[in-house]
């Protein structure tokens, strides 16, 4: 009995809805049209992460929680030599696991977590500190790089546009 009571217990304690259900760090792919170099930067502008070889398809492990009560905010730069590179931002929101989505089966559990009293303790310390309480919506970027367009003068056009200068 005393096992039961103390499984219960740590259940309470240790977990909440967002930790039960949800992650903290999230695979995210960035897939482009050429093989690309890309450079993570956290919301600090520190870098973070950076592919070593030019590839189609990159991934990273990117975590959804910056600290506590404090979301993932990650600018992904992406270039190639004479493409024009382009800069996108990965943005962390609240899991809707954190506020108690009772949708997946998940009913009886958040029913039992509600009633012992474990919602407040996982809603402000649990989910805050293990990351869970946010998740990526979106973890699949495709990317098509522009190459760079130069603009070629015909020797008739350039004289001409000598003269208008020079007039």
């Amino acid at each position: 009995m005393k096992n039961v009571f103390y499984s219960i217990l740590s259940l309470i304690i240790l977990s909440s809805c967002a930790t039960i259900n949800s992650k903290s760090v999230y695979p995210v792919t960035i897939k482009s049209n050429e093989p690309v170099k890309v450079t993570v930067y956290n919301k600090k502008n520190i870098k973070i992460a950076e592919t070593k070889t030019l590839a189609q398809e990159n991934s990273f492990q990117l975590k959804s929680s910056a600290g506590y009560f404090q979301k993932a905010k990650y600018h992904l730069r992406v270039e190639k030599n004479r493409f024009m590179t382009q800069y996108f931002t990965v943005d962390s929101q609240i899991d809707d696991f954190y506020w108690g989505k009772w949708s997946d089966g998940a009913m009886g559990l958040e029913l039992f977590y509600m009633a012992s009293g474990g919602l407040l303790y996982g809603m402000l310390i649990t989910d805050p500190i293990t990351g869970a309480m946010y998740e990526f919506k979106k973890t699949n970027y495709n990317v098509d790089l522009k190459p760079y367009v130069k603009t070629i003068l015909d020797k008739n056009e350039l004289i001409e546009k000598y003269n208008k200068l020079n007039n």
